[in-house]
C-alpha cells in the first residue's frame, strides 16, 4: 500500500480511542530509546482523543532530563515523521506554550520500522526462550564444574557439621550430669574490696597535717628512749617475792648453832 493510500489516523478517525492506539504503536515501532521515551512523554499529557497537549521544548527538556536543543530536536523529529501535528503556536508574552495533538500520518507508517501485532508478540515470546535457554545453560554449566560442585559439597558438609554441633550443645544443656541438676553451687561472685591499712582502730594520719617539731632536749637521729613507765605486772611480780623486813636475820641463827656444836663437842 503506498503513502497516498495509507489512512491518516487521528482524534478524528479513532475519537477516544486514539491515545491507546498511538501508544500501542509508538511501542512497536523501533526508534530508539531515546525518542520512544520523548514521545512516550508527549502522549501523557494528551487527553483521550490525543489532543490538547501543551508541553512546550522546556517542559520535554526537564522530562526527559535531556538539553534544550536535544528536546526541540525531538519535538522536531516528531513532526517531520508524522506523529504529532501543531494545533496552536504558544506565546511568550501570554506564557502559553505550545499545542499538539497526536496523529498517525501515512509518513509514519513508511519511514518507522513498526512490526505488526503478530510479529510483536513472536518477539516477546523469543526474548522469553531465549531467557530459558540461557538459565538452563547457566544450570549445566555449574554442574559439570568442580569447582561449582566442590563449593556445594563444602556447603553441605559445613552445614552438616553446624547441624551436629547446635544438636551436641543443646543435648549438653539438657545432660542430667548438669551443675543444677546435681544442686551443686553456683559459683559466687568475687568482688574486689579495698581494705583499710591497720591503724589500730585509730584513723589514718592527714597527709596534709604538718609533723610535730622535735623538741629541744633531743637531737635528730637519736633513738627513742625506753620509758620507766608503771605497768601492773611489775607489782604483782614484785609482791610474789618475799621482802627483806620479813626474813629472819642472819643473827638470831647463831646461839642454836653454837648449842649443837658444844653438845657434840
Amino acid at each position: 500500500m503506498s503513502a497516498e493510500e495509507q489512512p491518516f489516523e487521528s482524534a478524528d478517525t479513532r475519537g477516544h480511542k486514539m491515545l491507546g492506539y498511538w501508544n500501542s504503536f509508538v511501542r512497536r515501532a523501533r526508534i530508539g530509546r531515546q525518542l520512544k521515551h520523548a514521545a512516550l512523554t508527549i502522549s501523557s499529557y494528551a487527553n483521550n482523543d490525543g489532543t490538547s497537549i501543551k508541553c512546550g521544548v522546556s517542559r520535554l527538556a526537564a522530562d526527559c532530563e535531556v538539553g534544550y536543543s536535544t528536546a526541540r530536536r525531538y519535538l522536531a523529529w516528531l513532526r517531520e515523521v508524522g506523529l504529532i501535528e501543531l494545533v496552536a503556536p504558544g506565546s511568550r508574552a501570554a506564557k502559553r506554550a505550545d499545542e499538539y495533538r497526536l496523529i498517525v500520518a501515512p509518513a509514519a507508517l513508511t519511514q518507522l520500522d513498526v512490526p505488526d501485532e503478530a510479529e510483536y508478540r513472536k518477539m516477546i515470546e523469543g526474548g522469553n526462550e531465549a531467557n530459558q535457554a540461557s538459565q538452563k545453560a547457566r544450570r549445566m554449566r555449574n554442574q559439570r564444574s568442580p569447582i561449582a560442585s566442590a563449593d556445594a559439597m563444602d556447603h553441605a558438609e559445613s552445614s552438616a557439621l553446624t547441624q551436629a554441633s547446635a544438636d551436641t550443645e543443646i543435648q549438653r544443656s539438657f545432660s542430667p550430669n548438669s551443675a543444677l541438676t546435681l544442686d551443686e553451687p553456683l559459683p559466687l561472685k568475687v568482688t574486689s574490696q579495698l581494705k583499710a591499712p591497720p591503724t589500730g582502730g585509730a584513723p589514718p594520719p592527714d597527709p596534709r597535717r604538718p609533723e610535730p617539731p622535735p623538741s629541744s632536749g633531743s637531737r635528730l637521729g637519736a633513738e627513742p628512749e625506753i620509758s620507766a613507765a608503771h605497768h601492773p605486772a611489775q607489782d604483782l611480780q614484785r609482791n610474789s617475792r618475799p621482802h627483806a623486813s620479813a626474813r629472819a636475820p642472819a643473827a638470831s641463827f647463831a646461839p642454836v648453832v653454837d648449842f649443837f656444836t658444844r653438845e657434840v663437842s
